[in-house]
């Protein structure tokens, strides 16, 4: 996806590929590149859903939406941190080790299970998951 997004940014809009704003602690034609790789994926998901509701729903498209902003955030909080741009391969990143792995886990679930719903609503509503009629698990789930 993020061929697409180099696509996007360097032949169609024609950023350089040398950005001038390079030169902060952060890399942020890399984020560029991520949110637009991000955006692209919303449309793609938009049209899906489009396809199995019928109507636009917005669901996958806020969920595709979201997730280059918390990238985003969790490059602002490892730079806060840790005072370096990239978080892994850093000496003082190393130092936080477990700990700091764990609390990366425990945000990604949290993110997840936070914002997952706006992903598979739009597909519940659908009846994608809806089970076949005389199905072992169909009977388990209704009771």
């Amino acid at each position: 996806m993020l061929e697409v997004a180099d696509f996007t940014l360097h032949t169609f809009l024609r950023l350089p590929r040398k950005f001038q704003l390079n030169t902060l602690p952060f890399n942020l034609l890399g984020l560029l590149k991520l949110h637009t790789a991000f955006l692209i994926s919303a449309l793609v998901h938009l049209a899906g859903e489009y396809m199995i509701q019928g109507y636009l729903g917005f669901g996958a498209s806020k969920f595709f939406t979201l997730q280059p902003w918390a990238i985003t955030l969790e490059v602002l909080i490892g730079y806060l941190i840790t005072g370096l741009g990239r978080i892994n391969g850093n000496a003082k990143a190393q130092e936080l080790g477990v700990t700091w792995r764990m609390i990366g886990y425990i945000w990604v679930v949290s993110w997840f299970v936070a914002i997952g719903h706006l992903m598979q609503q739009p597909m519940v509503d659908a009846g994608v998951f809806v089970g076949l009629e005389h199905s072992e698990l169909t009977r388990l789930v209704d009771g």
